[in-house]
């Protein structure tokens, strides 16, 4: 469903269930746009091979599907940029999303060669957006 296409393929039904009882990551047979490494782990988990891995209960199952839709990702990582880096142009497909916890924002446009700032955001070191 979020891949649009099939984790196993053959030229019959046989060859095709023969071939579900191998562990393949999502990765492995995913061709499309990348995939957030968090729903990679649920789709892993809900198609292990192995019962026991699996998703107990399907309110185990939502409940994870439900925290990446909110916002909540399982695999958090801390970042650190230098001062000056420049994190996304205008126009760009985003791959992630950044909480900005310190330090200092600028968001320009670039606008006939020149860069227009548009905001300005000053971070105390305990402040959180």
């Amino acid at each position: 469903m979020f891949t649009l296409s099939p984790p196993y393929s053959g030229d019959n039904f046989n060859e095709i269930l023969a071939k579900a009882g191998e562990m393949v990551s999502v990765k492995s047979w995913h061709s499309g746009p990348a995939l957030p490494e968090e729903m990679c782990r649920i789709i892993g988990k809900a198609m292990n091979v192995h019962p026991d891995r699996r998703y107990a209960d399907i309110q185990k199952l939502i409940r994870d599907l439900d925290d990446p839709i909110a916002g909540k990702w399982a695999v958090r990582r801390k970042k650190r940029f230098p001062p000056g880096k420049m994190l996304m142009r205008e126009g760009e497909i985003g791959h992630e999303a950044y909480r900005i916890l310190t330090g200092k924002v600028l968001v320009y446009r670039q606008l006939n060669g020149q860069k227009i700032l548009l905001k300005s955001f000053d971070l105390p070191a305990k402040a959180r957006i």
